[in-house]
């Protein structure tokens, strides 16, 4: 066999071999994203979750001019920046000491847990279905994971919104923000 050929087989096996690599990483990388997704909607679920249910949380706001909490009707909020105008929530009052610790029992568990979450909120779907939203502390990424006990069909709306369904109760939400 001459050089010529020689080479050619190489680069042959050399680009097989590096498409087989390529594969080998996306089918990691997916289900390494699968896995992320997982692990973020149990430790909500079992860290998280409870804190809200416990204390009746309906919003919780920890962004960098304003921390704000609704629960038990009560709407509470902190201004963390002076031109924020005192505006946060509207009809809000300052924090009390029980606010504050509601506000930080949540934050901590969100920081302990590196969960990343900045808001929560409660949103109505179809068929008056309910979720609480936990959206991620990322500035224009849009995401945000969903829990809901109800049945319901989501419809991704081109470079819009994307919806994926991790398990029987949690969604992946990744909304453009821009």
């Amino acid at each position: 066999m001459n050089f010529t050929k020689k080479l050619k087989k190489v680069k042959i096996v050399s680009g097989i071999a590096l498409l087989a690599a390529i594969v080998i990483l996306v089918f990691v990388g997916y289900f390494d994203f699968q896995q992320q997704d997982s692990q973020a909607v149990t430790q909500i679920e079992e860290k998280l979750l409870p804190t809200i249910i416990a204390n009746n949380v309906s919003f919780y706001l920890d962004s960098s001019w304003c921390q704000a909490i609704v629960y038990n009707d009560r709407i509470a909020q902190k201004l963390t920046d002076p031109s924020a105008n005192n505006k946060c929530l509207d009809n809000a009052t300052q924090f009390t000491d029980e606010d504050v610790r509601i506000f930080t029992e949540i934050k901590s568990i969100s920081q302990n847990e590196k969960l990343g979450v900045m808001k929560i909120s409660y949103e109505k779907y179809q068929n008056n279905s309910v979720g609480i939203s936990f959206h991620n502390d990322c500035a224009f990424c849009g995401l945000r994971y969903l829990y809901t006990t109800s049945t319901v069909q989501f419809v991704d709306v081109e470079r819009e919104v994307k919806y994926k369904q991790i398990n029987s109760n949690w969604y992946k939400i990744k909304q453009d923000v821009l």
